[in-house]
């Protein structure tokens, strides 16, 4: 006897289960080999959760119910939502901006939390891509993507950080994964 729903959602599951056990043993390294880094790193994710919310803003709903009403115009949808979601983050990464340089962090620091949080912000708009995958009844694809971004993502952080690379080049493994 086959599952097919059971199926489609076990690989949405693993693949956010192996994402979170990859960025857990990430930080962990990080926290160890760069301690400094690793509370500049946290900080430019808590403005990323920031600008991913305020850059999503409830929008997935909407859009799920978009495309089931009138999956003929898909791409039509797609696009205004992925322009609406880039809007929005580009407004939200100058509120973040403005209020980090009202805080008087200094320029490094200023320049990790935009890189950073730019690259968590950036999940909105995946999130527009796995909405249609859902739609569709893709969830397998989904995760097996999903599955794939995390491992290529923090595999090239973990062997950065074990490389000695600089922060920046480290931090490249978010926009991987992302």
């Amino acid at each position: 006897m086959r599952f097919p729903l059971l199926h489609r959602f076990s690989w949405l599951l693993g693949a956010h289960a192996w994402g979170e056990i990859l960025q857990a043993v990430f930080l962990l390294a990080l926290a160890r080999s760069h301690s400094a880094a690793y509370g500049a790193v946290l900080l430019a994710s808590q403005y990323g959760a920031i600008l991913l919310l305020l850059s999503e803003a409830g929008l997935n709903p909407y859009l799920a119910d978009q495309l089931t009403h009138d999956p003929a115009r898909q791409r039509a949808w797609l696009r205004r939502f992925a322009l609406l979601r880039l809007a929005l983050l580009l407004l939200a990464g100058l509120g973040v901006w403005l209020f980090i340089r009202a805080q008087g962090y200094p320029p490094r620091l200023r320049l990790l939390v935009m890189f950073l949080g730019g690259a968590i912000g950036l999940e909105a708009l995946s999130g527009t891509f796995f909405t249609a995958l859902q739609v569709e009844g893709k969830q397998a694809v989904e995760g097996r993507i999903r599955l794939w971004a995390a491992a290529l993502g923090w595999g090239y952080g973990l062997a950065a950080l074990a490389a000695g690379w600089g922060i920046f080049r480290i931090s490249l493994c978010k926009w991987i994964e992302t």
